[in-house]
């Protein structure tokens, strides 16, 4: 399965790069923070991400996001357990103008995910112990508006929602899925 991930994501780049010979490609960097939830708890999750624009209406790129917060789960005696959920793909958007400075995406983000449950060590300078590790997949359908504020720099406010599946004995497909809402800041590598 990740020999054709890998490969999957071999053709997408070569894709995006023969387009740059052809057509007009804006490169764009993403970092965002993301509001979500895990296990019915509030979750702050960091992430970025690198993009293609293709004829100033498709986006094709590659996205990491990651999480590290404290959990509570009823079955577990121990309350110093951090729950990291991190998860990284492709994104596949289409892109419209609003306004001149205005404008949204629709599309969705997709990739594979790693799941641990970690014990915190209560005594600075000892690492964290590894309890648990579990595997994902990732969908993550999403809008957003995007403000230009100059030809290199945008913000972007978005909404989306994750749909995880996982076979984790610990954690369930709803406990990992979630509404999530972010804002972050765009650079641009070219105008459009």
């Amino acid at each position: 399965m990740k020999k054709n991930a890998i490969l999957f994501l071999m053709s997408l780049i070569s894709f995006a790069l023969s387009a740059q010979e052809s057509e007009k490609v804006v490169g764009l960097i993403k970092i965002y923070g993301e509001g979500s939830r895990f296990n019915s708890q509030s979750a702050l999750s960091i992430g970025g991400s690198g993009n293609f624009v293709i004829k100033e209406r498709f986006v094709v790129g590659f996205y990491l996001n990651g999480n590290s917060s404290m959990i509570r789960k009823n079955y577990l005696k121990d309350n110093n357990m951090k729950l990291d959920f991190i998860h990284g793909g492709i994104i596949l958007q289409y892109m419209g103008r609003i306004k001149e400075n205005t404008l949204w995406t629709i599309g969705a983000r997709g990739g594979y995910a790693d799941i641990s449950l970690q014990r915190e060590s209560l005594f600075i300078g000892l690492q964290s112990e590894k309890l648990y590790g579990a595997n994902a997949w990732v969908i993550q359908p999403e809008a957003s508006v995007i403000f230009d504020f100059s030809p290199i720099l945008a913000f972007e406010i978005s909404t989306a929602y994750r749909f995880s599946q996982t076979d984790s004995p610990i954690f369930s497909n709803a406990e990992l899925s979630s509404l999530c809402i972010s804002a972050g800041l765009v650079f641009k590598i070219r105008d459009f």
